[in-house]
């Protein structure tokens, strides 16, 4: 119930994204590891900025008080707090809800400059989004045969848990090795990309997009039931991604 709260304004928003950005730059800002929907914003005109912040702002104030009925509290608090340890999230209930001139301040001379300051960088950020495509293509794969395999073979039940925990062992140790090559790749593209645009930008922009891309980077990469796998059964991460 609380989700579907401004739904119908939510899809116009994104749409209205979708038309009014500028594709060229969304491609560039998508390339330093912003999701889709976040580099399109930064490149709408700051009118259009202006009405997103105002409609995201005041649809997450109305599902919070909306979680609180039903929920309570104590859970809404953990849900924010939760949500904090998110990027994009961080930056709307930090900065963006609690300023409102901050994101149309800051966020035009990143999308309006994006071919300036990333430049430099094109090389390796197009190495890293090809090697992100690539990687998250195989660890989907790699995981959802995990899966399969373990609800079609059936050993006797002494042994199931022995044979389950070989199979995803074996699978998450292929992941994280994975991940370790895309995390080393990501780190070193971002830092290419964050001195340059904090030199073009200036530092609020260089944080802003920082705490985007960086802030839950493997939570945001992986889809909701690997990232509960990992963080459930403590799977090892490899040691690249330590931060992340």
């Amino acid at each position: 119930m609380c989700n579907n709260i401004d739904s119908d304004k939510t899809r116009r928003i994104i749409q209205r994204a979708s038309v009014e950005s500028r594709p060229n730059d969304v491609t560039l800002l998508q390339q330093i590891g912003l999701k889709k929907f976040t580099a399109q914003f930064f490149t709408v005109p700051p009118s259009f900025m202006k009405e997103v912040i105002h409609m995201a702002c005041s649809k997450h104030e109305q599902q919070l008080q909306c979680g609180s009925v039903f929920e309570g509290d104590e859970v809404t608090r953990r849900r924010i707090e939760d949500l904090r340890t998110l990027g994009n999230h961080k930056m709307m209930f930090d900065y963006e809800c609690l300023n409102d001139t901050f994101a149309t301040s800051v966020y035009p001379c990143i999308g309006t400059d994006v071919t300036l300051w990333s430049a430099p960088c094109a090389e390796i950020m197009t190495n890293y989004w090809d090697l992100r495509t690539n990687v998250n293509q195989e660890i989907m794969s790699i995981y959802d045969t995990a899966v399969s395999t373990v609800k079609k073979l059936k050993p006797r039940a002494s042994l199931q848990n022995v044979f389950q925990n070989f199979v995803f062992q074996h699978a998450m140790s292929k992941i994280a090795k994975l991940e370790g090559d895309k995390c080393q790749l990501f780190n070193e593209m971002r830092n290419c990309v964050l001195p340059r645009l904090m030199q073009q930008c200036g530092f609020e922009a260089a944080f802003a997009v920082n705490t985007s891309i960086g802030l839950g980077y493997l939570r945001t990469e992986r889809r909701e039931r690997l990232n509960l796998d990992f963080r459930n059964f403590d799977y090892v991460l490899d040691a690249r991604c330590e931060g992340l």
